[in-house]
């Protein structure tokens, strides 16, 4: 199997699991988490691989993944501080 074909599969299984723990409809703070770490690692794949930034300097894909970091920092925090 390609290491393209892989990488697309664990997309697939990342996204069929925050699919299914979405179904649950539980607000609990841990799948939160979870939720949000396989969104980092998906967009860190995706940064990497789909976008071919591991080719190049290692600040652009920093940029790209400290972009990505902060984004889902503002999310975490706009959960934890919803009133």
């Amino acid at each position: 199997m390609r290491k393209s074909t892989k990488i697309y599969l664990m997309l697939i299984v990342l996204t069929c699991l925050a699919f299914l723990i979405g179904l649950t409809e539980v607000s609990n703070t841990w799948f939160v988490i979870i939720l949000l770490f396989s969104t980092f690692i998906k967009g860190k794949i995706i940064i990497d691989y789909f976008m071919g930034m591991n080719k190049y300097a290692f600040r652009w894909n920093n940029f790209l993944t400290l972009w990505l970091g902060v984004v889902i920092f503002f999310v975490l925090g706009g959960y934890f501080f919803d009133s």
